[in-house]
């Protein structure tokens, strides 16, 4: 048996995206073998001929099963479960990459379309279409995993009745995600204090406008901090464990998305007209007010998760600074899980009593 080029898999598999998931995950492998045997010996890459046709029945294949026009606008309109022939393309929909981009983009779109038309009438500053810009980017790469699991358990859970099929997930206790407090609080931080800066800036160029809310929150922004230390010394010593969390390191996708929120609060003055928000003054305050209260306290959390322990999430430094009493223990969560594992009681994690035959789903099991 020869051995297919690396470079050739990887050319194929590119053509390749324009089939449905589902497909791809069922039949990749033969389809790239198969080519493998036609191609000339050495060739690294796809001709574009054969790369073409298979876009062209690609996107025949995705048509033939996608849903039918009753279903998709039931599914779009009122989130309706699909019948079980199509849970295939629902699963196939909740693992992609573009899912429930499409609300948060036209939120974006409505503002790069609400600066061209003030840009018709010769007063739009350039800012608008940068702050539109970020925006898009920020719906682009906020993370989605709480809503992939919603929409799972939704979509993909078998009803009474229906065959099975390999995309059925089935309710179970699950573990509770929680993201490190000392991977993601540092990023949060300079967000936040870059947001201050700018909101200084703002001041000022445009003016600090009404002091009485920017000291009231300065106080209780040093309050909250105050309130952290000494909670922290008092309850962290005995904080309970948590056997029913899995402890997340946030990964560059928080991290960009951190950043790009942080952008669009800086940036968002410039469309504070749509709300009467036409003081200057007030622009400058509505970036000051919200960042002298949290900022305070995400510097003193940064510092104390830096040298607190690794286990500690961002809910408990939340905790601490609002609650009473001491550290909560997360309990487990109901969500799905590949239909092939066990249900486990209520209280208890499932154990897998056979390898699941779903293709991988990121984000719901």
């Amino acid at each position: 048996m020869t051995t297919v080029d690396p470079r050739f898999t990887r050319s194929v598999r590119r053509w390749l995206w324009a089939y449905p998931r589902r497909w791809r995950w069922a039949r990749s492998d033969e389809v790239v073998g198969t080519l493998a045997d036609m191609a000339p010996p050495g060739t690294t890459r796809l001709d574009l001929r054969s790369g073409l046709g298979l876009v062209v029945h690609g996107l025949a294949t995705r048509r033939r099963m996608r849903p039918p026009l009753r279903h998709m606008a039931r599914y779009a309109l009122v989130n309706a479960p699909l019948p079980w022939p199509y849970r295939g393309w629902a699963a196939d929909r909740i693992a992609s990459p573009l899912f429930f981009r499409g609300p948060l983009l036209g939120l974006a779109f409505y503002f790069v379309g609400f600066a061209v038309l003030r840009g018709l009438d010769g007063d739009a500053p350039p800012i608008d279409l940068v702050w539109a810009g970020v925006l898009a980017l920020t719906c682009w790469v906020t993370p989605r995993g709480a809503l992939r699991r919603a929409e799972a358990a939704r979509h993909l859970v078998g009803r009474p009745g229906e065959p099975p099929t390999p995309w059925d997930q089935r309710a179970a206790w699950v573990l509770r995600d929680r993201v490190a407090g000392r991977s993601l609080l540092p990023t949060l931080t300079l967000v936040a204090g870059t947001v201050a800066l700018g909101g200084v800036a703002s001041a000022v160029i445009l003016g600090p406008g009404p002091l009485a809310p920017l000291a009231a929150s300065a106080v209780v922004g040093a309050a909250g901090a105050v309130r952290l230390v000494a909670r922290w010394r008092r309850r962290l010593p005995s904080r309970p464990s948590q056997p029913a969390r899995r402890l997340l390191v946030a990964g560059r996708s928080w991290r960009v998305s951190a950043w790009c929120w942080g952008a669009v609060a800086l940036g968002s003055p410039s469309s504070w007209p749509l709300t009467g928000l036409s003081a200057p003054a007030a622009r400058a305050s509505m970036v000051l007010i919200p960042t002298a209260l949290v900022l305070p306290s995400l510097v003193v959390g940064w510092l104390l998760t830096r040298h607190g322990p690794d286990d500690l999430a961002v809910v408990d430094v939340w905790r601490l600074l609002v609650g009473v009493g001491p550290l909560r223990v997360d309990a487990l969560q109901r969500g799905v899980v590949p239909a092939a594992w066990l249900l486990p009681e209520a209280g208890a994690a499932g154990a897998p009593i056979a390898p699941s035959p779903a293709p991988p789903t990121p984000g719901i099991a």
